[in-house]
């Protein structure tokens, strides 16, 4: 797990930051460089990327960020560096968010769909920028979102619904 400097310990990410600096007297005991570390490529740039846009977002949206992050993206990219990802493979993985089931059983809505989409593609962005990288995936699939056409309550509907309230 990423931890904070007072939690670090043997098999623990320390997370280092602004909002989180490490201590004077900090000592660790190896230090690992994620970026050098292709199975943990994915989780770093999440990571890194989700703390350099938090100041500019409500806390609710780094939460919908960080599950989105780790319920979607990091179990279908896992061992994956994100320079290598593909557009067949971003295909495959909007295909499989199409096939996928949420709470209940239900269908994923297009619209979480697009969400998902949209920060696996800010992350793939953020990284090839910071690191020198060629944005390679020029064309990413887009989730049509339908909307339904808005129900109009009927008279009798209005008149029961105002007895009721």
């Amino acid at each position: 797990p990423i931890v904070s400097a007072t939690e670090a310990g043997e098999g623990n990410v320390l997370l280092v930051n602004a909002w989180h600096p490490l201590p004077e007297d900090y000592r660790p005991a190896a230090l690992v460089n994620l970026y050098e570390q292709r199975h943990s490529f994915l989780l770093a740039s999440s990571e890194i990327w989700l703390e350099s846009i938090r100041p500019g977002l409500k806390e609710s949206s780094v939460v919908k960020y960080g599950n989105i992050i780790k319920v979607h993206l990091l179990p279908y990219f896992s061992g994956m560096n994100v320079v290598d990802i593909t557009s067949a493979d971003i295909l495959a993985f909007c295909n499989s968010l199409l096939q996928c089931s949420g709470k209940g059983g239900a269908a994923l809505a297009s619209k979480t769909i697009a969400d998902i989409m949209t920060v696996l593609k800010a992350i793939y962005r953020f990284t090839s920028e910071k690191n020198g990288y060629e944005n390679a995936i020029r064309d990413w699939p887009s989730v049509s979102q339908t909307h339904q056409p808005l129900r109009i309550l009927s008279l009798p509907e209005q008149n029961r619904l105002s007895l009721y309230l």
